[in-house]
């Protein structure tokens, strides 16, 4: 597993928000949370975790925690598939220890969470 976007370059990415109308985007180059944290600022509404293996997306999550209002929701992406067991243990545990958060699972892979309170 790994190199799946190897093929990609920033330029890339940023040629494809702008065809799709993003202009609200900013990309951040690097490892997150080590390298990229500091210039985020303010409350986040939508995390969408997109990395397959425990640390990094426990690494994310977090961060993100004291950054969550009431109504933010956490999702998860590639729920219980294979080769993404990293992140389905941090689901289920999370599942398991988080408060104040309601779990929710669609059929898509995705393992959601809504703060509530």
């Amino acid at each position: 597993m790994g190199g799946e976007h190897s093929d990609t370059t920033e330029q890339l990415v940023l040629d494809l928000l702008a065809d799709a109308g993003v202009t609200n985007a900013r990309l951040l180059r690097g490892i997150f949370p080590d390298e990229t944290a500091d210039t985020i600022r303010g409350p986040i509404a939508l995390l969408h975790v997109d990395v397959d293996v425990y640390q990094s997306a426990k690494d994310t999550v977090d961060w993100a925690l004291p950054r969550l209002p009431v109504g933010a929701t956490i999702i998860f992406d590639d729920y219980g598939f294979f080769g993404c067991e990293g992140v389905t243990r941090l689901a289920n545990q999370l599942r398991n220890d988080l408060k104040g958060f309601t779990f929710f699972y669609n059929l898509n892979g995705h393992a959601i969470f809504v703060r509530t309170a």
